[in-house]
């Protein structure tokens, strides 16, 4: 099977029901830190997430999601973000940051200025996203230029609000259920997000808008999809969905699991779009264009890469399926997954010579990394010669 041993899900043992509870390590699962606010005249707790690589690759940046009611669905949101990113390669690795609440209807809610002309609710709260929240986690980590917004029932009435009043805050957004009843028509968000879409002749921005099972809500969310629909703004991507059989609380899983696939949708390449077809030399210039153009940090082209000389194998192109992965172990040279790729071209080509040079260089790689797959590589490698020696009798 032409696939990495080492991206293999190994046996778990389950103990015997008699065994003795044994005391655990805890599980961690971010930071909280304190910001001092000047905006909001009060202290504010964020939670940072970090990728798992954050630490040893030292000179990478990564784009950032921040996640409104932090509270409540900041570990559900690194679930689904790890997830995707490490587990299914769908997104990139990304910081996250969740905001909890201390009051939730003050700071989400659109409130006109006072009479000083004091900025107060939703506008004074993007102030400390502005002013404080995002120089604090741009001076603090190694953050790229793309930022993702959620935000869920009345933060996604506030993400709304970002959107028509800041909308250079962030690049993307993901609302769920956004809560769009029974507003002043002075201060509507829904009015005011419907009017800034119609007004805008270029918006390079992603909106990915969701709603459950929801009948109270329909109707604002109809209409903010007519005014999705009817935009005519350049480089203005969005996309709506009603998820079925979803409740108001249960949507959110599903919305940033799908949302973030959406987001992110163009760092998968269509192993029949042009691009591919055009072959390795034009998917890794893709890539190179996708990441100084519009997200800002480095987007490897080698999964793709993999997957186009899998596919290439398989339909018997040989000599092209070689190219693909030799320019990928050329342009990704710690790519363990490409030299295990071309030490199975060559082991079915008979080609064993260079089968074994192609998992030494992955046994080189894992040595290097502490990989427990050591073992297995050697393994292989052990399999290989006896078959170069059978085929040579």
């Amino acid at each position: 099977m032409f696939k990495s041993a080492i991206f293999g899900l190994g046996l778990m043992m389950l103990c015997a029901s008699a065994a003795p509870v044994m005391a655990g390590e805890a599980i961690s699962i971010g930071e909280t830190h304190t910001i001092t606010s000047k905006v909001m005249g009060e202290q504010r707790k964020v939670m940072i997430n970090l990728p798992s690589s954050y630490a040893k690759n030292k000179d990478k940046s990564y784009p950032v999601l921040y996640v409104l009611d932090g509270g409540s669905h900041f570990h559900q949101t690194t679930g689904i973000t790890n997830w995707l990113s490490e587990s299914t390669a769908t997104i990139p690795e990304l910081i996250v940051v969740g905001i909890p609440n201390t009051d939730r209807g003050r700071d989400f809610s659109p409130t006109p200025a006072d009479d000083k002309g004091n900025l107060q609710g939703a506008e004074k709260f993007m102030g400390f996203f502005e002013k404080e929240l995002l120089p604090y986690i741009n001076k603090n980590y190694r953050t790229a230029p793309y930022k993702v917004l959620t935000g869920h029932s009345m933060g996604g009435m506030f993400g709304l609000n970002v959107l028509a009043t800041k909308p250079d805050l962030f690049n993307a957004f993901i609302l769920m259920s956004p809560w769009l009843l029974s507003q002043n028509p002075d201060t509507s968000v829904l009015t005011k997000s419907i009017n800034f879409i119609k007004s805008k002749t270029q918006l390079p921005k992603y909106v990915f808008v969701t709603l459950g099972e929801e009948p109270d809500l329909r109707p604002s969310f109809d209409q903010l999809v007519t005014a999705l629909e009817n935009n005519t703004a350049k480089e203005f991507v969005w996309q709506s969905k009603v998820i079925k059989g979803a409740t108001h609380m249960s949507v959110v899983g599903a919305s940033v699991n799908e949302g973030l696939q959406a987001v992110f949708s163009d760092l998968q390449l269509d192993m029949t779009s042009d691009t591919v077809k055009a072959g390795p030399a034009a998917i890794i210039k893709y890539y190179k264009t996708l990441s100084s153009t519009k997200y800002g940090f480095d987007i490897s082209a080698e999964s793709t890469l993999m997957e186009l000389g899998r596919n290439l194998f398989f339909a018997g192109k040989i000599k092209q399926s070689e190219a693909a992965l030799k320019m990928a172990v050329q342009v990704y040279p710690e790519s363990v997954e490409g030299y295990y790729s071309l030490s199975y071209l060559y082991q079915q080509g008979k080609d064993f010579e260079q089968a074994l040079q192609a998992v030494d260089k992955a046994i080189a790689l894992l040595k290097k990394a502490k990989s427990p797959s050591v073992a297995e590589f050697e393994q292989l490698k052990v399999q290989l010669k006896k078959q170069q020696s059978e085929h040579g009798k």
